[in-house]
């Protein structure tokens, strides 16, 4: 008897188990939490998760309240209107690109310029900021700074380019020199920052930085690409492209590589990252995301309904906040646990990379260490570190080498390096197009 109830209690012991994998397996998903329209951009403050809508324009005659920005007080299960004020003369400003929270103060820039809100959107008020400088797409907060991205007007050379504020966006001045008139510099998408250093990534000449907080611009590869997003992960920046695939420099801007490994289908304009996973949001095939910078990348749409590709796998933004990743798509809006999305499944190529860079031995070290790496083929080798800024430090290889294993020993003590202080390091292999980096610790 007490040996049939052992047995029985074992069975349901594993028929609960099997049953929660099966419940845990269902819940690994998108979920939609609002179903609004088309969401766009994404902020949070101390109070709120904060989510903005495209919308074009919406007119007093109209009976339904607008419902251009929405905000949670749950972490994005519930959300509520949040639209009040939106106004411009006599139509409503539905088509909200950008959002940032700056302490209690939150900034929404539209169509017909840029709104401010003190009380976590409970009202909006316009703050002094022309219109027809175009409309804004991005903004950066760098302390009490923020600077505004704008897209030119076709008609007027004068408009597009970065705006600066000082005062919480209740009023605003140029900070663009470099930009160039009349041309794609001044269609400004994005930011992104790598410690003092601040990028602008412009629709159609590539990506600008700035050394000195936005009073000048200089654009490293002078010209070429679209970008729509940026994201960082350390001192590594990446680009989205709306007609094409990421691209990655770690050299802050001089040199960028293409990062597809993994997608099935090109226009990926939609970036983000947190805790050293990048997060993609494509056109027409969904999300992808990496968890080794971009080498790799994983689709992961489950529960997005496929019913209409068009709709559900047309991403129109992405953004990680506190943990959780917002999309938004045809349909409305989604949310998902980013740990949810990373436990999918390991990345792992579909087959063996024909170059191979490996991680260095020992890590952390002090002060020598190996770098090895894998040929599949004769190559013309180039092995070079760098400090955390992007500047070269030493050539470690750069000549022909034969297929095969090879190493080579980089000391930060003299020999082949200088007397490096403690910090983090880099060393980039590129080899018959191939081009792989990985991160080094020196401690002292």
């Amino acid at each position: 008897m007490i040996s049939l109830l052992k047995k029985l209690f074992h069975w349901h012991l594993f028929l609960l188990i099997f049953l929660i994998s099966i419940a845990n397996t269902v819940n690994a998903q998108w979920v939609m939490v609002d179903t609004s329209g088309i969401p766009k951009c994404y902020t949070s403050d101390r109070k709120y998760i904060y989510a903005g809508f495209h919308g074009g324009f919406y007119h007093p005659e109209d009976t339904a309240a607008a419902r251009n920005i929405i905000r949670s007080s749950d972490g994005g299960v519930t959300w509520e209107n949040a639209s009040n004020g939106l106004t411009s003369g006599n139509m409503y400003s539905l088509d909200v690109q950008s959002l940032c929270a700056v302490g209690n103060v939150v900034l929404a820039g539209t169509r017909n310029g840029i709104f401010v809100s003190s009380n976590h959107g409970d009202s909006w008020v316009q703050s002094n900021f022309n219109p027809l400088y175009g409309e804004t797409f991005a903004f950066l907060v760098v302390d009490t700074l923020i600077f505004a991205g704008t897209d030119a007007v076709l008609w007027d050379i004068d408009s597009g380019g970065i705006f600066l504020s000082t005062n919480y966006g209740q009023s605003w001045v140029r900070s663009d020199s470099g930009l160039e008139e009349g041309n794609g510099s001044r269609r400004v998408k994005s930011f992104a920052k790598i410690g003092s250093t601040l990028f602008a990534g412009t629709y159609g000449d590539g990506v600008f930085y700035s050394t000195d907080m936005g009073k000048n611009w200089i654009n490293p590869t002078n010209g070429g690409g679209k970008a729509y997003s940026l994201a960082v992960i350390d001192s590594t920046l990446f680009m989205g492209n709306s007609s094409g695939y990421p691209q990655r420099t770690f050299d802050m801007g001089n040199n960028w590589s293409v990062s597809d490994s993994g997608f099935s289908m090109y226009g990926v304009p939609y970036l983000a990252a947190a805790d050293n996973i990048l997060i993609a949001g494509t056109v027409l095939n969904g999300i992808y995301f990496s968890s080794n910078m971009g080498d790799y990348w994983k689709q992961t749409n489950e529960g997005l309904d496929s019913t209409n590709p068009s709709l559900s796998y047309g991403i129109t933004s992405i953004a990680i906040i506190n943990n959780y990743v917002f999309a938004g798509n045809g349909y409305g809006l989604w949310r998902r646990p980013l740990s949810e999305i990373t436990s999918v499944e390991k990345l792992n190529p579909a087959s063996p990379k024909e170059f191979e860079l490996n991680q260095n031995y020992p890590n952390p070290f002090n002060p020598t260490t190996i770098i090895s790496y894998h040929l599949s083929a004769a190559s013309d080798i180039n092995l070079k570190i760098y400090d955390i800024l992007g500047r070269e430090i030493i050539v470690l290889v750069n000549e022909r080498q034969t297929a095969g294993e090879h190493s080579v020993r980089f000391s930060a003590k003299g020999g082949n390096g200088t007397n490096l202080p403690s910090g983090v390091y880099f060393y980039r292999l590129t080899a018959n197009g191939y081009n792989a980096v990985k991160k080094m610790l020196l401690i002292r």
